[in-house]
């Protein structure tokens, strides 16, 4: 939900966006949820995301280049049908996901992106 504020806010191109439910209430009803749920004042922190986003990017395409890569050797080593090659490629970009969510969560707590002042 807040994620929508900040894509908001790079689109406007604001340096620092106030996160305050006056703001999110007029950028939509899910927002002003948002405002409501975090009651968190504040703003962007832009070096911290850009930090994030680039991990994420480069850690992503690892982590799922590796699970295609071991349902491809494993489907080979144990010569699979090719509907278990599909759902072992399901499977192992199920485990990309959740790493992938471990450490988004991980690095927000590290790297937080919203600042009070």
């Amino acid at each position: 939900m807040l994620g929508s504020a900040f894509a908001l806010a790079l689109l406007w191109g604001l340096n620092s966006f106030t996160v305050t439910p006056l703001v999110l209430s007029s950028l939509g009803g899910t927002l002003a949820l948002a405002a409501t749920l975090l009651d968190v004042p504040g703003r962007i922190h832009w070096l911290h995301v850009s930090t994030v986003v680039s991990a994420a990017i480069l850690i992503g395409a690892e982590v799922f280049g590796a699970a295609f890569a071991m349902s491809w050797a494993i489907s080979t080593l144990f010569n699979l049908d090719q509907i278990l090659r599909y759902v072992l490629d399901v499977l192992l970009f199920g485990c990309g996901v959740a790493v992938m969510v471990s450490f988004l969560r991980s690095a927000r707590r590290v790297e937080p992106f919203v600042v009070t002042d």
